[in-house]
């Protein structure tokens, strides 16, 4: 398969429990996509935009570099609105959850 130049962008959701990062998991919950570099600004604020319109926290939307990847792994809106609706209901719990055992940890 054809690779193609792309940049990876990182968006960190919510912050994830510390025993699960002890374990070996992800600092953050959220996505990485790669997407065409002619579109990465363009893409970047698309993400934002399906983000709050799905109402899927928002921590932190940064490009994470370049890459070569096969032309079948590279995201258009179609696959990142997909990947995001299809996931903003488990991220929104799991924020709730953080929240929840954060304010119980404060007493």
């Amino acid at each position: 398969m054809r690779k193609v130049h792309c940049t990876k962008i990182g968006v960190d959701c919510v912050k994830n429990n510390p025993e699960n990062v002890r374990l070996g998991g992800p600092e953050y919950i959220g996505f990485v996509f790669n997407v065409s570099r002619r579109n990465t600004e363009y893409m970047k604020e698309f993400i934002i935009d399906t983000l709050l319109g799905y109402e899927v926290p928002i921590y932190m939307v940064k490009v994470l570099g370049e890459d070569q990847v096969e032309m079948n792994k590279v995201s258009d809106e179609g696959t990142i609105a997909r990947a995001i609706r299809e996931h903003a209901s488990e991220i929104q719990e799991f924020a709730e959850n953080q929240n929840r055992n954060n304010h119980q940890a404060q007493y």
